[in-house]
């Protein structure tokens, strides 16, 4: 089957479950609440809207420039955040609804209509109200400046020589539909504050097209780290066209390791080592082989390896890689959706041991989609590691 078939299977798979979002949002907060004719009306014309603009903003958005973008990207995406919010709300009232039914009906004590009615009411502004506080709360968080968190890491192998080399590490940084040029040039001031020896980005730096975002990347031609700044792509440097990214990156001074890795630092030294994303298996060369990122490298030097998803762990550590460096979950972003990362991941946030190898999967450091984070929080990652014996 042609890739665009995919797409397009895709496509209406998507509208079917934003069609039946809406719809439920629409029986809690405008039928069930019987609102007067003339607010029903405003109420059902504002989530046909509403539910017609997300496809938009997705097959529009690569197409326009500053600052259209933005203008139409914010309330789009920021809405997108909202309704997943007031779906998971409004899911657990009807639960706790149909627990209050069955404990009359057991008690032999029916719900009146009327009843019925004051609480279908006091439940659609009791959830609007809690989802608009959690809203706000949410896009404050996705705004606020990238926590940086430094992190030290024991490294079997790792030359004396080379202990307390730090790795400024990030990931998911999505540069598009609300994070642009300034957001980049934050990041580099607050990267090179650090002083760091290596920088490292797993991928999910763009949304959109070189065409569309090279003013946008440009400041990170301004990172600095003594040993090298390094990249490995995610799935949406695939879907935003990924040689073109992969030569302007190379131009902005970056390493870009498609399978590939660097040997840095005085021999034996330290390996960097990148692995593709799943999301290019179908492009010729583009398809992850650790085999091909690790071949000829020195027995004795410990590898890093960047590698966007960490589901790429398990293969690492029958590898004997000492630490993998990983992105894409984005701890879920919006809670509850970290639970939902786990079915596709093995690991969700946070340094953990698989095997004889070190996993740190980073939350993201910018958001993808609605600019909200709830129970998630953005990072840099300031990694310090120690040889044996030093921690």
């Amino acid at each position: 089957m042609p890739r665009w078939a995919y797409f397009v299977i895709f496509m209406l798979i998507a509208a079917a479950v934003l069609a039946a979002i809406h719809w439920f949002l629409w029986m809690r907060l405008v039928r069930d609440p019987q609102l007067a004719p003339a607010g029903r009306a405003a109420a059902t014309m504002a989530i046909v809207v509403l539910a017609s603009s997300v496809p938009a903003i997705f097959i529009l958005g690569p197409l326009l420039s500053p600052p259209w973008r933005g203008l139409l990207a914010w309330p789009v995406f920021t809405w997108l955040g909202v309704m997943f919010l007031l779906l998971v709300v409004l899911l657990g009232v009807d639960v706790g609804r149909l627990t209050v039914k069955a404990f009359a009906s057991v008690v032999n004590t029916p719900v009146g209509a009327g009843q019925s009615l004051l609480a279908a009411r006091v439940l659609a502004v009791g959830a609007l109200a809690i989802v608009g506080v959690l809203s706000v709360l949410a896009v404050f968080n996705a705004r606020s400046e990238p926590e940086l968190r430094r992190i030290e890491v024991g490294v079997s192998g790792l030359p004396a020589s080379m202990d307390e080399t730090t790795i400024l590490f990030m990931s998911d940084i999505h540069l598009g539909a609300t994070l642009g040029q300034g957001f980049a040039r934050q990041l580099v001031e607050s990267a090179n504050a650090v002083e760091p020896d290596i920088v490292a980005i797993a991928g999910d730096l763009v949304d959109y097209s070189v065409d569309l975002l090279r003013d946008d990347v440009a400041p990170l031609m301004a990172l600095e780290a003594r040993l090298g700044v390094f990249f490995v792509p995610g799935n949406h440097e695939y879907y935003a066209g990924i040689e073109p990214w992969v030569r302007e990156l190379r131009r902005l001074g970056m390493e870009v390791l498609l399978n590939e890795h660097v040997a840095v630092g005085p021999a034996p030294g330290l390996v960097v080592a990148g692995v593709t994303d799943s999301a290019g298996a179908s492009i010729p060369g583009h398809a992850p082989d650790l085999d091909a990122a690790l071949e000829g490298t020195d027995p004795s030097a410990p590898v890093i390896l960047l590698s966007h998803q960490p589901r790429m762990i398990a293969e690492a550590a029958e590898k004997g890689v000492a630490l993998q460096l990983s992105g894409h979950t984005h701890h879920g972003q919006i809670w509850p959706f970290s639970f939902a990362v786990r079915l596709q991941q093995p690991y969700v946030r946070g340094l953990v041991r698989h095997g004889p190898t070190l996993l740190y999967t980073s939350p993201g450091t910018g958001y993808w989609g609605p600019p909200m984070r709830l129970g998630s929080r953005a990072e840099m990652t300031l990694v310090v590691l120690r040889a044996e014996g030093k921690l």
